[in-house]
């Protein structure tokens, strides 16, 4: 997981820049059970190498990711940069900006 997050191709960290922010090999490996945060209702990742962009990979890891947000919440939230190439992909999935929270939202 390590090597996708610091391979993608938007919202980029470097080694080093991960490392400041706690974001180590070892912290995933300790906390990566899954891209949600059931108890929150958040999806706060969602990354795929860049050779594999553009395959579906992204769309059913988001769709996975929220079958079992929606199964226990309705509606669920994720925080990403307004103009990070990923807000466009969570769009096209039906994630909607939420400007007075600072947050994308979605809900069935």
């Amino acid at each position: 997981m390590f090597k996708v997050r610091t391979s993608v191709r938007g919202n980029t960290l470097t080694r080093d820049e991960s490392a400041s922010l706690g974001i180590t090999p070892e912290a995933i490996a300790q906390s990566s059970r899954s891209a949600v945060d059931l108890e929150d209702a958040c999806l706060f990742a969602a990354f795929v190498l860049p050779e594999h962009a553009g395959q579906g990979l992204g769309r059913r890891l988001v769709q996975a990711a929220e079958a079992a947000l929606f199964a226990r919440h309705p509606a669920a939230w994720l925080e990403t940069g307004a103009a990070s190439r990923a807000t466009g992909f969570y769009r096209r999935l039906g994630w909607a900006f939420d400007a007075d929270a600072g947050a994308a939202t979605s809900g069935w």
